[in-house]
């Protein structure tokens, strides 16, 4: 099989470093533009990221002492309910034998508090932690590891000839056969300032902080902070964004590695059929919704892991293409909970989403997410969510 990535940023060397594992026969070659920049930010991860990277051959110890990258052990959240005065931690434990239900019952019963919730957290267990991780980086630590990709710095406009053509060119999908789209109704994130800041001790979890137009996240690498303002444009300029995300790294104190922060806009929204011809696309050239979550590397990973799934197993793209969208399906249900379950109402972007109720299908959620290994947000999280967020209207014990 003759295979070209076009695309040198993660989702290029993920592909191609997935592709040479499974396929070591394969002739891969990738071309990177250099007049393209690779957006390199400091990123959020769920755990099945060292999976992913373990089951191509690299191992934790292989990569992290030579990155800035950092093991995660769970997600900080503050400001998601109103007159909130203590941050609460989201952690990574599993639900096992229905453990969570006893826990409610006492909960609601006011003998224990929702920080005991995270008693049941063992680091030690099963994708027990993620990582903070620099985006760059992680496309370098596996483009190290490849043996026989071919790398071409080139420019190119004409679809190249082979057998299979990766687009991994990001929201240029520069070679994307089928352009069409699927929005969701409720993703009203569209902006993001972002940008280093210098570093200062903080916690080892990623924080998502609820602001007047959206959220802001902290994570810590060991070099550097990376901080960002996602919002949405539906109710606040650019502009005043940008005043308001600097009031946000002052508060915080702290101090700027740049003059200008980056600035992104993108429209939220998934390719209908990423796999469509021979060209597939991997990463934001498939699609990007809200940052939320750190979802945006687990989606390279699942559209490449799903692509060597499919054609080992002779499944057709329809069946690529359902299995995508139901990964991003829910995703998307999972980031719309996070803002339709909170009670803040101080702004039109908060006010907007009192009239979207998830209070019924946070727990059918919790009902059908019980296998740890088929579901990017199994049982544990959706009962973390409703209990952070305080709804038992619809629980079902």
């Amino acid at each position: 099989m003759k295979i070209v990535i076009v695309g040198g940023g993660t989702a290029g060397w993920w592909t191609a470093g997935c592709l040479e594992y499974n396929f070591p026969d394969w002739d891969i070659t990738l071309i990177e533009s250099k007049d393209i920049p690779i957006i390199g930010v400091g990123e959020s991860t769920v755990p099945q990221i060292g999976t992913f990277l373990s089951n191509i051959g690299i191992k934790d110890d292989d990569w992290l002492h030579s990155t800035n990258a950092l093991k995660k052990f769970g997600n900080r959240k503050f400001g998601w309910r109103k007159g909130e005065i203590k941050s609460h931690d989201w952690t990574f434990w599993w639900n096992y034998n229905k453990r969570f239900e006893g826990w409610a019952k006492k909960y609601r019963k006011g003998e224990v508090d929702l920080d005991s919730l995270n008693d049941f957290y063992d680091p030690k267990d099963w994708a027990g932690y993620a990582y903070h991780v620099c985006a760059f980086e992680m496309g370098k630590i596996v483009k190290d590891s490849c043996k026989n990709v071919k790398h071409v710095y080139a420019t190119i406009t004409e679809k190249p000839e082979a057998d299979f053509v990766f687009d991994c060119s990001g929201t240029h999908r520069q070679f994307v056969e089928n352009r069409t789209i699927q929005k969701y109704e409720h993703t009203i994130i569209d902006r993001a300032y972002v940008g280093p800041h210098k570093l200062v001790d903080l916690p080892p979890v990623t924080q998502s902080i609820a602001k007047k137009y959206g959220w802001q996240f902290i994570i810590g690498l060991k070099n550097r902070i990376g901080s960002g303002y996602a919002y949405s444009s539906k109710f606040i300029s650019d502009e005043d964004a940008l005043t308001e995300f600097k009031g946000m790294i002052k508060e915080c104190g702290f101090t700027p590695m740049t003059e200008k922060y980056l600035h992104f806009k993108w429209e939220p929204c998934v390719l209908t059929n990423p796999w469509s011809g021979n060209v597939i696309a991997i990463g934001n050239s498939a699609g990007f919704v809200d940052p939320l979550e750190a979802n945006a590397l687990f989606h390279i990973q699942h559209g490449i892991e799903t692509f060597v799934k499919c054609f080992k197993r002779g499944f057709s793209a329809k069946t690529y293409n359902k299995a995508v969208r139901i990964a991003w399906n829910n995703t998307v249900d999972f980031i719309t909970h996070h803002y339709a379950l909170s009670d803040r109402d101080d702004t039109e972007f908060w006010r907007y989403w009192q009239n979207v109720d998830c209070s019924k299908t946070v727990w059918d959620n919790y009902l059908k997410r019980t296998n740890l290994k088929t579901n990017l947000y199994p049982d544990a999280i959706w009962a973390t969510m409703a209990s952070y967020f305080d709804e038992w209207e619809h629980a079902p014990f």
